[in-house]
Formats: structure tokens, sequence, C-alpha cells
């Protein structure tokens, strides 16, 4: 991903600008894409070690997530009871909220594009424009240099002290047999190869005896896939809006409304615009973190199947408001942009952040990677699909048909998570108690 990213910033030669962009872009997203579904598995992961850490200190044992695992044994006093599960659901607020943090570094990401943007061509003017965009590019690779490092660092360090464990084992039991280091290399070797063998082999066999696995899929992976036809298609019709908002036209040598036509003065105008939407959007992020796992008026909780249904819900209703009403809302241009920024903030609030989580609290742990990364090349596919989409759906029939069009999908994905992200055999024990905790 980092060569994806740096890769971008020095193209030139034989290709053209736009092959080679998409070459470097590819390697990103395979960087990327593998990283993906980790991120959140991790995350997962973390919150159930810490959850079996203070279960083994209460003395309970104990496996399991949010949607998978075996009952714990109950304490024998009703007041006890009432203290344990209170605990079990705070546990698994905090793991919900882990996810819903790793997420939301996104949101700073996409804020940080049109800041460094506009500063970098404040800074470096109108004649630089070229060095800019490569700039831009290449300091999308900063962050992937920095988790390069912290993570060598990190596997140095289990390096080391993994050879400290096996010399001390090494020299207790083989003090006298040095003569057999050979032999008990090729050993280790043959014991890792039949580790991997072994985990590919369980890998397949855990995907078959998932329990409902299609229609899990339908949840998580169809959901991510409309969602993303709707966002990432938006991303690029953002300047559309926002010229119409703002009333400026790249195609006027004159310029209009007071504004500058020239390459440089549209660019500033654009990101300086963008920034507008972003700020909107931007706290959708944030507000998941802070109320998910959370009892809204008395009986809903927050979970990220109920956020996501939340945030499709208001999607599809903000899409056809704009979509009925586009022909006016072109006349009241900050109304028009509270409005569709409004569609990017509960985006954020809702299935942004939720098509990153479900994956990874609906399969089982043991395939919960892979079916992760299935559900997010699902949604990289939706993404590529709505950006194909757009343009020609606008220019045939119109600015208000393409935004009913995504009020339409949004709908068709809020009862697909209705009907197919909570199946019947994935709901455990420990999801229960964060609802009856409260």
């Amino acid at each position: 991903s980092n060569g994806g990213a740096a890769g971008g910033a020095v193209v030139g030669g034989g290709w053209t600008v736009f092959e080679q962009l998409a070459f470097w872009r590819l390697l990103l997203g395979i960087g990327c894409g593998g990283v993906y579904p980790l991120a959140a598995s991790l995350s997962s992961e973390v919150g159930n070690n810490q959850q079996e850490t203070q279960e083994n200190k209460r003395g309970h044992g104990g496996e399991g997530d949010a949607l998978h695992g075996p009952p714990e044994e109950e304490p024998s006093s009703s007041l006890d009871a009432v203290s344990y599960f209170q605990m079990e659901a705070q546990q698994e607020r905090n793991r919900l909220k882990m996810l819903a943090v790793t997420f939301s570094t996104q949101g700073i990401g996409f804020v940080s594009v049109p800041i460094v943007g506009l500063v970098l061509l404040v800074t470096l003017g109108e004649d630089h424009l070229d060095l800019v965009w490569r700039l831009i590019l290449a300091m999308g690779s900063i962050p992937g240099i920095i988790l390069m490092y912290l993570r060598w660092k990190e596997k140095r360090r289990g390096r080391e002290q993994a050879c400290i464990e096996m010399t001390s084992l090494h020299d207790e039991e083989h003090a006298h047999h040095n003569d057999n280091d050979t032999d008990e290399d090729d050993e280790v070797d043959e014991a890792e190869h039949a580790v991997q063998s072994n985990a590919k082999s369980n890998l397949w066999t855990a995907i078959q005896n998932e329990e409902e696995l299609f229609l899990k899929l339908i949840g998580t992976a169809g959901t991510w896939f409309l969602f993303d036809v709707v966002f990432y298609g938006n991303t690029l019709f953002q300047p559309v809006v926002v010229k119409t908002a703002f009333g400026y036209n790249n195609n006027d040598d004159n310029g209009n409304n007071g504004q500058g036509a020239d390459e440089y003065t549209n660019l500033v105008d654009n990101i300086h615009d963008s920034m507008i939407l972003s700020s909107i959007a931007l706290p959708g992020y944030f507000v998941s973190v802070a109320l998910i796992g959370s009892r809204i008026c008395y009986k809903y909780i927050q979970t990220p199947r109920f956020i996501q249904i939340q945030g499709f819900a208001i999607m599809a209703v903000l899409y056809l408001i704009i979509g009925y009403t586009w022909d006016s809302l072109i006349q009241h241009h900050w109304l028009l942009i509270i409005l569709y920024g409004s569609t990017f903030f509960f985006s954020n609030y809702g299935p942004n952040t939720t098509t990153f989580m479900l994956p990874s609290l609906t399969f089982s742990p043991d395939c919960r990677s892979t079916l992760n990364g299935i559900s997010a090349a699902s949604g990289k596919a939706g993404a590529l699909i709505g950006s194909i989409m757009f343009e020609p759906v606008v220019a045939k029939y119109g600015d208000s048909t393409v935004m009913s069009l995504c009020a339409m999908i949004s709908i068709v994905a809020g009862v697909i998570t209705i009907y197919c992200t909570n199946p019947p055999s994935s709901t455990g024990t420990r999801t229960r108690r964060i609802v009856s905790s409260d």
C-alpha cells in the first residue's frame, strides 16, 4: 500500500498519467484491501481477549464474542447476577466502541485531504500545481511507513522474546545433544509447514460449518455493496453539488458570480467548499462512537445493526427530499449544502461505520477475517459501479433522478439489514445482556 501511495506521486514516462495512476492505485488497493478486514477482526479479537481476561479473573472461563459463545456460569444471588450482567454489558459496549473508534480514524483522513491540499495550493502557488497533487499522493504513504516501522519493531521484539524462551528451553532439555541441531531445525520447519496446512484446512472447514452463511453474507456483503454504490458515487458527484450550490463554473472563461475561472482559483474554491461538506460529515463518525451500545428512549439499544438501519432510513429521506426539490434547492444554496452534507453525516454515523463492524461481529472467529474480507471486496465492487454509473445517469436523466435513485438503494439496503444481519442462531448471550442490563 505504501508503494501504491508513493508510486502515484512519481508517475511519468511512456504511459499516460491516468494509466500509471490506475496501476499504482491498484497496488494501493491490494495493500489496503488486505489490511482493511484485518483491522476490524483484530479490534474484535482484542475486545474478546479483554473480556476473557476479566472472566478468568472472576473464575468464569468462556470464549465467544458479541454474537457467539456459550453462556457463562451464572452467579448465585440475584444481586450478584445484576452486577455481573451489568459488567458484561459494559465490557461489550467498550468492545463495540473500540471497533467504532478504529474506523472513525478514516474520517480524520477524509477531512485531512482538503486541508492539506488547500495549504499546499496556498503555499506553493499556481505555478506549482503539478507538484501539489504529487505531494498530496506522496503524503498518503506516511501513515503506512509509520505503521511498517511499528510493526517491524513489534515483530523484532516478539522474535527476540521467542529466541530467549527457545534458548532457555534448549539449554534445559538438550544441553548434551548439540549434535542434533540440524535435525531439530528440520523438525521445526516441518511443524511450521504442518501448522500452515492445517490452518488452510481448518479455514475451509470453518466456512463450510458457518451457520446460515449465505444469509449472513447477504447481510454484510450485500449492504456494504449497496452502501458503497451510493457513498462513492456521491463522493464523485460532490463537485457537481458544490458547483451548483456556490455558483461557479469551471468552463466559463469570464467567471461567474465573482468567482475566478482559471484553474488555480477553481481548485482553491472547490477545496474550500468541499471542506464545508467534510466538516458537516466528520462528526458522524464520533457521534456513532459516542452512542453505540447505549440506550435511547426506553427500550432501544444502539447496536451496530440498529444504527445501520437508522442511517439508511435517514439517508433515504434526505435523498428523496433533495431529489424531489432539486429545482428549488438550487435557488437556496446553503439549504442544499446542509441537506446534502447531512447525507454524508448520517452515512458516517450509520452504514459507513457499521458495515465495517458487522462482519467481525457476525461471523465465527475461525473464519471471521476471510469473510470480512469478502464483504469488504463486495463493498469496493459497489464503489466501482457507483463511480462509473453516476456520470452517465446524470447526463441522461438529470441530477434529481440520481438523488432519487440513491434513496431507493438506501431503502433496499435498509430492508436487507433488517432481515439478513441478525439471524436467530447468531444472537449470543452478551448481546442480550446489553439490552437487559440497562
